[in-house]
This record gives structure tokens, sequence and C-alpha cells, in this order.
């Protein structure tokens, strides 16, 4: 039983990790985004904004991800 727990506390802090990994690099980009939007506006904010439009739709709602899975 301690084996099975010690693995799973492994798993779960690797995807914990991971994560937090992810959330800080998106938040870097919005920083990163939101700062360039305020220097340079006009052509290239409307460049940002659509380059943010299109990331966004490619991250699959929660009912696409449901849909995906019941199909699997």
């Amino acid at each position: 039983m301690k084996g099975y727990l010690n693995a799973h506390n492994v798993v779960a802090a690797s995807v914990i990790q991971k994560t937090a990994s992810y959330i800080n690099n998106v938040l870097e980009d919005v920083y990163i985004e939101s700062f360039m939007c305020q220097k340079y506006p006009g052509s290239i904010q409307n460049g940002i904004q659509r380059n943010a439009a299109l990331i966004i739709h490619h991250i699959p709602t929660q009912e696409a991800r449901k849909a995906k899975r019941a199909m699997d």
C-alpha cells in the first residue's frame, strides 16, 4: 500500500509541476503581449489580438473534450 501511495504522490506532483509550468508560461505571454499592446498601439496591437484570438479558438471547450472522451 505504501508503494502505491508513493507512486501516486510522484505522479500527482509531476502533474502539478507541469500544470504550474504551463500556467507560468501563459502568464508570461499575457504579460509580454499586454506590454507590447501598451507600447505599440495600432497595427501591432491588432496583430497581437488576432494571434490571441487564434490561440483561444484552438483551445477545446469542455463540451468538445467530453465528446472526444466519449468517442475514445
